[in-house]
């Protein structure tokens, strides 16, 4: 039966953590945490702002040589005074650099985003905001704005999870529907089946619980029932992509036989679990937030208005 509209989805049980994990979030609540709170760029709205771990120190999946990831998450009108502060080091945050510094020994990776931003990034089902805060391991939260954010928009309300689940499997069906009536072009048929292939991958973690997408796609989903049972065919599609650039000639024929007929049993399969949850398995137009490579937060916000009509 589908989950409850608007709920949670119920959490996989947490992974053992190792003792090196809990010793990183140890030295980040108490030495990382208070330094950020001092710093020059921060003192001023640390008492109004939210302060995360995130990355693989927040998710367990930390390293000997693994950074500690802080997110400072504030209000707009704390955020602007941040922005006015330090406008370099905002416009650095704003395209995706982290500060980085060693503190106590340990290297730190931080930067701040305005509650707003977050937001958006969220309602745009952004796979890396999914994955960030829906992992975050919070230090500091006044007022609980960042939590219930989350128990709204984040990647463990059921209306969200299944939204995303559903994006992923229509923008799956349309490429791999390309492929069927596209010209032989070795390059841009290689590039629709890896799409088609990313989105399957996606799928899958979702259906199988996954909290997000690591950078390693591959080793998450073989370790899910779902994802184990699309692998052959995984590899299927891969042997025929790299039969392409053999191939004397590339026909309609040999793409359908090679790349489209192994696709279309990972889709069967994705679609098949997907109705066996409850879940929708197909929509009346594309949804653009589900697209690969993922369009950004700002540009889909920029064309809001286009992409919140297809949704109607």
């Amino acid at each position: 039966m589908p989950a409850t509209s608007g709920s949670a989805v119920t959490r996989p049980a947490p992974r053992r953590e190792s003792r090196l994990c809990k010793q990183l979030r140890k030295h980040a609540q108490e030495v990382c945490f208070p330094y950020l709170a001092s710093h020059k760029a921060l003192a001023p709205v640390a008492q109004d702002a939210a302060f995360a771990i995130v990355g693989s120190v927040a998710t367990g999946f930390c390293r000997a040589g693994s950074d500690i990831d802080i997110a400072v998450i504030a209000p707009d009108r704390s955020y602007r005074l941040v922005r006015r502060r330090v406008p370099g080091l905002t416009q650095r945050w704003r395209s995706g650099r982290p500060a980085e510094e060693i503190i106590g020994g340990r290297q730190l990776h931080w930067y701040a985003v305005s509650t707003t931003d977050v937001r958006r990034a969220l309602l745009c089902h952004n796979d890396g905001a999914m994955y960030a805060y829906g992992t975050a391991r919070i230090l500091q939260d006044p007022g609980a704005r960042l939590a219930r954010l989350l128990a709204r928009y984040g990647p463990h309300v059921a209306d969200v999870r299944a939204a995303r689940i559903a994006g992923k499997l229509d923008m799956l069906q349309r490429r791999a529907g390309v492929l069927s009536h596209m010209h032989c072009n070795r390059l841009v048929v290689a590039q629709v089946a890896l799409e088609a292939l990313t989105l399957s991958f996606k799928a899958a973690a979702l259906l199988d619980g996954a909290e997000g997408f690591r950078k390693d796609l591959e080793a998450l989903v073989s370790k899910g029932r779902v994802g184990r049972a699309l692998m052959l065919y995984f590899l299927q599609v891969l042997a025929g992509v790299g039969s392409l650039g053999e191939a004397a000639r590339v026909t309609q024929r040999l793409v359908a036989r090679r790349v489209s007929r192994p696709l279309a049993e990972m889709i069967e399969t994705l679609e098949r679990e997907a109705r066996s949850q409850g879940l929708r398995t197909g929509l009346p137009r594309p949804d653009p937030r589900h697209a690969e490579p993922q369009p950004s937060p700002a540009m889909l916000w920029q064309q809001r208005a286009e992409w919140q009509a297809r949704q109607r």
